[in-house]
């Protein structure tokens, strides 16, 4: 989580389509179990074309189609079925399929497994000075013991702010309280509230409507969430909201566990 999974994709796919090559990229926490339906609500969002009309051209065009699903790990129980779709869908098209998974794919055949590393401590370091902020001796400390970039990059957000004995937890609620700014406390809280539904439905993504009754039953003002979607904490696509990264996600989710 947060080595440059989903970076390293998006780049591939819009490298593919500068090619010349369609490309449907398909974010797994997105998936709502048909299909049919996410082929259908991509395809909305590029053209008033209809699917079915563009799927034909797709599969007769003389470049290779391409279908990309973004963290398997983010399906939860319904792996098994969405991969058996998009196996079917695949052939239909007679595309090309990429998948970005947190460990290896087992009984999914005929894939070329390219392994993204953790980076190196030398690297790490670089990543948190990009923001030119000091770095304190806790952070440094922490550093050590980060995995990911990404969390390289929450340490020179936070900076100096992270001192004592200092933890992946309290680094990510650092993190998410300078992005809010004066909307820490409200945000902070609401964001632990959204997380644990979340959590209880083993789900990564809720329906826009849904979560606004969720937000509105914990006494949270819009004018907070609108203040979390305006810090890049949450995000809307396609009528549902969702965590930018389940890194956030699982850390606001461990407070209410």
């Amino acid at each position: 989580s947060g080595c440059g999974k989903t970076i390293m994709v998006k780049a591939l796919a819009a490298r593919l389509a500068a090619a010349g090559s369609p490309v449907l990229f398909f974010a797994a926490k997105d998936f709502g179990g048909e299909w049919s339906k996410a082929v259908r609500r991509e395809i909305a969002l590029l053209t008033d074309s209809a699917p079915g009309e563009l799927l034909r051209a797709m599969a007769s065009g003389p470049g290779p189609v391409f279908l990309i699903l973004d963290g398997i790990n983010e399906l939860a129980e319904s792996e098994g079925l969405a991969l058996r779709g998009l196996c079917a869908l695949a052939r239909r098209l007679d595309a090309k399929v990429v998948l970005t998974s947190q460990t290896l794919l087992e009984g999914f055949g005929g894939l070329s497994p390219f392994q993204v590393d953790r980076p190196s401590p030398a690297l790490k370091r670089r990543i948190a000075e990009r923001s030119g902020g000091a770095l304190s001796d806790g952070a440094i400390d922490l550093l050590k013991v980060v995995g990911s970039g990404f969390e390289a990059e929450m340490i020179g957000g936070v900076g100096a702010a992270l001192a004592g004995e200092a933890t992946r937890l309290a680094l990510i609620d650092q993190f998410v309280r300078v992005r809010l700014g004066p909307h820490a406390r409200p945000g902070a809280f609401a964001l632990r509230r959204f997380a644990w539904a979340l959590h209880n439905e083993l789900a990564f993504s809720m329906a826009e409507a849904r979560f606004d009754e969720l937000m509105r039953g914990a006494g949270i003002s819009f004018e907070t969430c609108d203040a979390i979607f305006a810090a890049g904490l949450l995000v809307r696509r396609v009528g549902r909201v969702s965590f930018f990264h389940e890194m956030i996600l699982n850390a606001c989710a461990a407070f209410g566990l």
